[in-house]
């Protein structure tokens, strides 16, 4: 779609587009419906993929998969993190003592979901 919206703006200034390997000119009626045409059949191609991905995810999980990048701390890990926090400890006196990034151990601390 934005090279729909592009060829439009290029043929307010006078502009014609003409796709050489593919015989395409755009100052035509002809050549404005392949585009058309080529532009729909690109548009669905997205989304027949995105519906696969999607089926795909779905099958994943429904297989107790979980899709993503690894955790890097371990469930047992991600509970000692949360106690620190109920002792009072700071995410970056909790990274030195599992040896993660600041950022991962504030995760751990503050996760609401289950631990795996």
């Amino acid at each position: 779609m934005d090279v729909l919206s592009l060829i439009d703006i290029l043929k307010k200034r006078q502009i014609a587009v003409r796709i050489l390997n593919l015989g395409i000119d755009t100052s035509g009626a002809g050549g404005r419906l392949f585009l058309l045409l080529l532009a729909g059949f690109a548009e669905f191609e997205r989304n027949i993929i995105r519906e696969r991905i999607m089926a795909g995810l779905d099958v994943a999980r429904a297989k107790g998969k979980r899709p993503g990048r690894r955790s890097t701390l371990s469930p047992e890990k991600t509970a000692q993190a949360r106690a620190m926090k109920q002792r009072g400890l700071s995410s970056r006196e909790v990274s030195e003592l599992l040896q993660v990034s600041r950022m991962t151990a504030w995760r751990a601390m503050n996760s609401l979901k289950a631990v795996p």
